[in-house]
């Protein structure tokens, strides 16, 4: 299994069967905060839904589709982050993260996309990587803005999120 080290409190492991529960246990407590800025919460009502989720993505993960790996803080899950729609052809990926209201503030995003960036860059080959987050997600901005990442553009109507649409924010940051 992909396991990363990132600091002494802090690591990212490619999401397993087992991690389920603990996505559940943070969205049964958090649904209404993470809702706000991502669609998925709202349907995710049991953790068959996360074991679904984990079997999807572990299969494009075997495909080269995409890494999706649970971020790990004092040997706790605590939130998600990985690459969505690994395009070999155009060297670029996706990334996305989401991390428990509990454990923000702390720079965890921020050290895990920082490493993801070296995954991408130095192992997986990639020259582009491109975050997307809701114009208004401040906290979401700041990753990317804080590692660097040129805003290339806003997309209105990007996203329907629980009836409400957001403008998206594109960040790109090239090797």
């Amino acid at each position: 299994m992909f396991t990363r080290k990132i600091n002494d409190s802090l690591s990212v492991a490619l999401v397993q069967p087992s991690v389920a529960k603990d996505y559940f246990a943070i969205v049964s407590k958090e649904r209404d905060e993470l809702s706000k800025f991502l669609p998925w919460p709202s349907k995710a009502h049991d953790e068959a839904f996360f074991e679904n989720y984990i079997r999807q993505v572990l299969h494009d993960y075997a495909d080269g589709k995409a890494m999706i790996c649970a971020i790990v803080f004092d040997n706790k899950i605590v939130g998600s982050i990985g690459l969505n729609a690994i395009n070999h052809d155009l060297k670029k990926a996706n990334l996305g993260y989401w991390v428990s209201k509990h454990y923000r503030g702390k720079g965890i995003a921020t050290l895990c996309t920082k490493e993801f960036i070296k995954i991408c860059f130095d192992e997986i080959g990639l020259t582009k990587i491109e975050i997307k987050a809701a114009v208004n997600n401040v906290a979401s901005r700041a990753v990317p803005e804080r590692l660097g990442f040129s805003l290339e553009g806003i997309i209105s109507q990007s996203e329907n999120v629980n009836g409400q649409l957001y403008d998206h924010a594109i960040y790109g940051l090239i090797k």
